[in-house]
């Protein structure tokens, strides 16, 4: 698997995320602080989050994912455009609920902006195990919305 990017790009207030190679635990600081910063941005008109070039996502990634769109539809009324290139992880983020949270293309994103990669923000092992539980709050949630997928357990 490549190496962990996420880049970032915002043109009057037209945001594009793209996550690159095996997004973990350890850009969750990075993103979560861009993502916050993103949506209290007056300027703020979209988000596009492309996963063309993702290798694998976590459940923190996905969590943190889950929570701006919720985000941008409370704030903005709006979902957030999300482009998934391979197989493997559109159907991870149709299994996590995503189809609810976002307008999902299965093609390859035209966007062509000039991304800058967002820095590793350090972060205490506090802080970190706080942002991880927050996290995962809004996937529950996501989860909890196809109560038929859950009759079983």
């Amino acid at each position: 698997m490549s190496e962990a990017q996420i880049l970032a790009a915002n043109i009057d207030g037209a945001y594009l995320l793209r996550l690159k190679g095996d997004v973990r635990l350890t850009l969750s600081t990075s993103l979560d602080d861009y993502v916050e910063a993103m949506v209290g941005d007056p300027a703020f008109t979209s988000l596009v989050v492309d996963l063309c070039e993702v290798d694998n996502l976590d459940s923190t990634t996905l969590g943190l994912l889950a929570k701006v769109a919720l985000r941008i539809e409370a704030d903005f009324q709006q979902k957030p455009d999300l482009y998934s290139c391979k197989a493997g992880i559109s159907r991870l983020i149709r299994s996590m609920g995503f189809v609810q949270l976002f307008t999902i293309h299965d093609e390859h994103c035209r966007e062509q902006l000039d991304a800058q990669c967002l820095p590793c923000c350090p972060a205490s092992e506090q802080e970190v195990h706080a942002r991880v539980l927050e996290a995962h709050r809004p996937s529950c949630l996501c989860q909890m919305k196809m109560p038929s997928d859950f009759a079983t357990f």
